[in-house]
């Protein structure tokens, strides 16, 4: 038994050979010296598998717990990797700078999530990052994401916590790369909401117009 515990701990044959030749004394102290190297090797096994779980980690290193399931929940229905890189790289920086909003918006995007009109409209933004800017389906999209905007509308606060503009131009940067397809949808959607103003608040009787 002395023998195969020994071999366990990969201690050399050579050493268990005078081990066991020698006295008790010695022989409890080399054992606690074996011990010694045996605990010192379990905690660079257990600092390694924590490095190697951190690598696998990957978003968890650098963004919160509830971000980063989120992100993992976005590849789950098929987000690009580009997609989800972009949205990972305005959460670094909107959760750096702003933690307090970046926590209202994240639990607002997660349920966003359970909506299968609002899944499937993100998807459809994804895949129109490769469009070309004349695609006609650019119109419909557009549309049907103002439609969902419109249905989550129910007061004021839902417009979420203020941001500093400077913020969010820097956000919006980092979070949107050049697609001449999605430059497209936003002009479409800043025309359509000029437009509901337009229809909301019409010029009034004798009110001056451009070229007056």
């Amino acid at each position: 038994m002395k023998i195969k515990t020994l071999v366990d701990a990969a201690v050399p044959l050579a050493r268990i050979k005078e081990l066991l030749a020698a006295d008790l004394d010695v022989f409890t102290a080399t054992i606690a010296e074996i011990d010694r190297g045996l605990r010192k090797r379990a905690a660079e096994i257990s600092s390694a598998r924590a490095r190697l779980a951190a690598l696998a980690a990957g978003d968890r290193l650098l963004v919160s717990a509830e971000v980063a399931t989120y992100l993992d929940r976005l590849r789950q229905l098929g987000v690009s990797r580009r997609g989800v890189n972009m949205e990972r790289d305005g959460w670094i920086l909107l959760q750096s700078t702003s933690p307090r909003a970046a926590a209202i918006w994240i639990a607002d995007k997660r349920d966003a999530l359970d909506d299968p009109e609002f899944r499937a409209i993100y998807l459809e933004y994804d895949a129109a990052f490769d469009w070309s800017p004349q695609d006609p389906r650019l119109p419909a999209l557009a549309k049907r994401a103002e439609r969902w905007k419109a249905g989550q509308r129910s007061g004021p606060d839902d417009l979420g916590p203020a941001i500093d503009p400077a913020l969010a131009q820097i956000v919006a940067a980092a979070v949107t790369a050049s697609s001449p397809a999605w430059d497209r949808l936003a002009e479409i959607a800043m025309a359509s909401t000029s437009q509901a103003r337009h229809d909301a608040y019409p010029a009034q009787p004798g009110a001056r117009t451009e070229g007056d």
